[in-house]
């Protein structure tokens, strides 16, 4: 931050982004000159015969008669061509090695945000490397390849020679060094030239006023924007993932909260590139534990006060402890626990079973000080804050973290042993409808032939002999001629052909694609139905809207004792459109009141899925409850914005959602992503050192090194912000937002995911080769080779982003679904009922245990 300026127009990267190409052009200069060695000690000392060395060559050429100068044209140009190469070479090299070392320097002077300080110097230097190099890169492009040409004393040998084949090999390699570098160089220069004229043209054209004047407002330059970007991604891909219907799908919501979400910008000036925000983010995870922490240290203190420790320097039991007591306030916690003096180290996880309260009766006094003093591994921060929920609050512009205690699940209990290993199937069920391309995605060397194999030797026989409709072809809608979605969909779930009675892989904007299987081993009918994996979903997953459930009540009807909390609550408009084409279609077809009356009248009905499939499975429930009142709902990460508190609270009954840890989307919503974008806006505005040193410090962290991170002395943690243009720019974008949510915004409408909702909490990392090449391979975004335990979660405790590393990953449905079993396998293993004792689906119920 900000923007560099070149040839009078800003770019899109910022001065300290300059660094890393810095670095990888100053290791390409180092190993262009050790290729380039051979050849000039070659060129002077070689003079053996049917070489080509220059001294040998020279003293042939002065022997030849003047008179034969057929010989002398083509043997006397290749000493002038290599010299004139190899010097050209080397002031590419050392004068390019020069510039970046400078570039180096220079970019690593101030904060992001003391531009000031490296700006002119930095403007100079790429420019240089921008205009100049090529021209000259060009030149000892030219030089080598007439080199290679005019070498033709090699014709002259009969046999081949190891000294001449090495300078062929050592300078073709060189050659293509250069000619790689030449074309980067002439795309960046043919880039920025692109770039000042497009902007010189909307500069003529009136800026960035002109293209909403041009299109009537904003949110209309949004909506183009988000059609062609889909349109694009659409015809990309070649139609794999949708997207034949994006051209007249509505953007108009999306691009209201796009338009709300980052107006201002323009007219407020907020001069950031892309890898300020990246720091911003990252600063806000390591900002997000240090809250956890302080929250920690806080409980302690308060509990600690309470207590008195004994000559041995032990804490007496006596007296009982609290987790949710009573927080310090902001303003005792910077007195006592002041964040400029909290460090903590990044070690492996491990799991304790205890409460904090139970885990604190045997400590010293002065290991106790030494926590109170932040001092603290993340281990140990991780054990004592797994019965701990932390919700975040502002009072007086000072964030903080309020602690509630949660409760684990227990392999004992009856009711949540069943609820876990019911849950792990049903992951199963809302994985298998998504078909061959997760399945490919999940076994991409062995999927393609696994299915081969299942379609050739499971897809005979029937298990369902009581329903008509199994395996009839007029119940599979959308599949291809070769049937690859059914097969995936049965291996996915290991259910025979006749165990799936209905299936519609269609994907529309209207349409989500489901399926209904019979699981004779829960004796359970299945709805299982799809999340988000087309463009048409995506489009639907930004329908943000909340929409009035009146409309829908009258048309559908609801269970009786949930209509009043339907009739005055509110749901995520795009689920609801979902769900109005899926009940029509389960009315069209009429099979699940056949299958559920006629055919199995014992088996309970479960409805399932994933994502956007979650929330629509939510609503379907909450119809179909009227008809089947045993019903139950399993909801794997649902969408954090899919309704209001009260319907979500109460379908608790027959509602349980799973989250991975920190899955981004049961956080997601309008009010989280504005929080959001202000923390890591106010972040940037804060940070004091430069990005170099921050991303140091990450690296660090991911690789497992003890860097004592003291938060205090990378931003500016308390306190107004800093004085600076970036923070001047912010104020105008606080005061330009507000305008707009005054004019523009009716009442906010906060939703939440449904349900109970069980959270899997990270604990413990299994480290292996396996395991940290899997990190490396994927950037560290890998959630494989981490243990997690249930904990239960109240509605409100997701109302804040969590950044991670694995927030993304955490959603994928394969991820929730293996961990999930994983889970319940231990709870198995640990349970002391046994295989034997835990009830069938219907002989439980999820909120009279609860």
């Amino acid at each position: 931050m900000p923007s560099l300026v070149l040839f009078g127009e800003r770019s899109v990267v910022g001065g300290d982004d300059l660094q890393p190409i810095s670095l990888a052009a100053i290791l390409v200069r180092g190993l262009q000159t050790i290729l380039l060695l051979p050849p000039v000690l070659l060129l002077i000392f070689d003079t053996k015969e049917c070489s080509l060395g220059l001294r040998r060559i020279v003293r042939e050429v002065e022997e030849i008669d003047e008179e034969d100068e057929d010989s002398i044209g083509s043997d006397s140009l290749f000493p002038s061509i290599m010299i004139s190469y190899v010097c050209f070479c080397a002031l590419v090299i050392f004068s390019s090695l020069y510039i970046e070392l400078q570039i180096l320097k220079v970019s690593s002077i101030g904060s992001p945000t003391q531009s000031n300080l490296r700006q002119l110097p930095l403007a100079k230097y790429v420019e240089t490397k921008i205009l100049w190099l090529p021209i000259f890169q060009s030149i000892v492009f030219v030089l080598g390849v007439l080199s290679l040409h005019s070498a033709r004393i090699s014709e002259k040998c009969e046999d081949a020679n190891v000294t001449r084949q090495f300078w062929f090999i050592d300078v073709c390699i060189l050659l293509s060094s250069q000619a790689a570098e030449l074309v980067v160089s002439f795309l960046g220069s043919f880039t920025c030239l692109l770039h000042r004229c497009t902007l010189s043209r909307r500069r003529r054209a009136g800026g960035s006023d002109a293209v909403a004047h041009t299109h009537g407002s904003v949110e209309d330059a949004w909506e183009d924007r988000c059609r062609c970007i889909c349109a694009c991604i659409a015809r990309s891909t070649c139609f794999l993932f949708g997207g034949s219907e994006v051209d007249v799908g509505e953007y108009d919501q999306i691009a209201r909260v796009l338009a709300d979400y980052f107006e201002g910008f323009d007219g407020a000036r907020v001069d950031l590139v892309a890898s300020d925000i990246v720091v911003g983010i990252a600063m806000l995870q390591k900002v997000q534990k240090q809250r956890r922490f302080e929250t920690l240290a806080r409980l302690q203190h308060n509990d600690a006060s309470e207590h008195s420790f004994d000559s041995k320097g032990t804490r007496q039991p006596n007296l009982p402890t609290n987790p949710s007591t009573a927080l310090l306030s902001p303003t005792e916690l910077t007195q006592q626990t002041s964040p400029s003096d909290c460090k903590f180290s990044h070690s492996s996880l491990r799991f304790r079973s205890k409460s904090l309260s139970d885990s604190q009766n045997d400590i010293s006094a002065l290991e106790y000080e030494e926590r109170l003093n932040c001092d603290y591994h993340l281990h140990n921060f991780a054990e004592d804050t797994l019965h701990l929920s932390f919700r975040r609050s502002n009072s007086g512009g000072n964030i903080y973290y309020k602690a509630t205690e949660r409760r684990l699940l227990s392999a004992d209990d009856v009711v949540e042993f069943a609820l876990l290993n019911e849950g792990s199937r049903m992951s199963r069920h809302a994985l298998a409808i998504y078909s061959w391309m997760l399945y490919i995605y999940m076994h991409p060397c062995s999927g393609a032939f696994k299915l081969l194999c299942f379609r050739l030797t499971n897809m005979k026989g029937s298990t369902c002999p009581n329903s008509d409709n199994s395996g009839k072809p007029g119940n599979i809608i959308g599949d291809n001629i070769c049937g690859i979605h059914k097969t995936a969909l049965l291996k996915h779930a290991g259910l025979n052909q006749s165990d799936l009675i209905y299936a519609n892989f269609e994907s529309s904007l209207e349409q989500s694609p489901y399926c209904i299987v019979v699981d004779h081993e829960w004796k359970s009918v299945v709805v299982s139905i799809r999340g988000t994996l087309s463009l048409e979903d995506c489009v639907t997953d930004v329908l943000v809207d909340p929409i009035q459930l009146d409309d829908f009540i009258d048309r559908w009807g609801f269970d009786e004792s949930y209509i009043d909390d339907g009739r005055n609550g509110f749901i995520h408009s795009g689920v609801l459109r979902r769900v109005e084409w899926i009940l029509s279609d389960l009315h069209r077809h009429k099979l699940l009141e056949k299958l559920m009356r006629d055919d199995y009248p014992e088996y309970s009905l479960r409805f399932c899925g994933h994502s956007l499939g979650a929330g629509i499975a939510v609503l379907l429930s909450l119809v179909y409850r009227k008809d089947f009142p045993n019903l139950k709902c399993f909801a794997f990460s649902p969408p954090g914005g899919l309704m209001t508190k009260d319907l979500a609270v109460r379908c608790s009954e027959f509602v349980c959602s799973f989250v991975l840890d920190c899955d981004l989307v049961p956080r997601l919503s309008v009010q989280s992503m504005s929080i959001l974008r202000d923390e890591v806006l106010d972040l940037i505005a804060r940070i004091k050192v430069p990005k170099f040193v921050i991303a140091e410090s990450i690296v660090k962290d991911i690789l497992g090194k003890d860097s004592n991170l003291n938060l205090n002395d990378y931003v500016h943690l308390n306190g107004p912000l800093p004085d600076s243009d970036l923070a001047r720019q912010l104020e105008r974008l606080k005061s330009v937002q507000e305008r707009r949510r005054q004019d523009f915004r009716g009442p906010i409408i906060k939703l939440y995911p449904p349900g109970k909702i069980i959270h899997l909490v990270k604990v413990d990392e299994i480290r292996s080769c396996a395991h940290d090449f899997a990190r490396c391979l994927t950037c560290w975004t890998s959630n494989v080779g981490y243990d997690y335990v249930p904990v239960w979660e109240s509605n409100e405790a997701l109302g804040e982003i969590e950044v991670s590393p694995t927030m993304y990953t955490d959603h994928f449905p394969n991820r929730v679904c293996l961990e999930l079993e994983k889970v319940a396998n231990q709870f198995r293993d640990k349970s002391i009922m046994g295989f034997a004792a835990y009830p069938s689906p219907v002989e439980f119920d999820i909120d009279a245990h609860v």
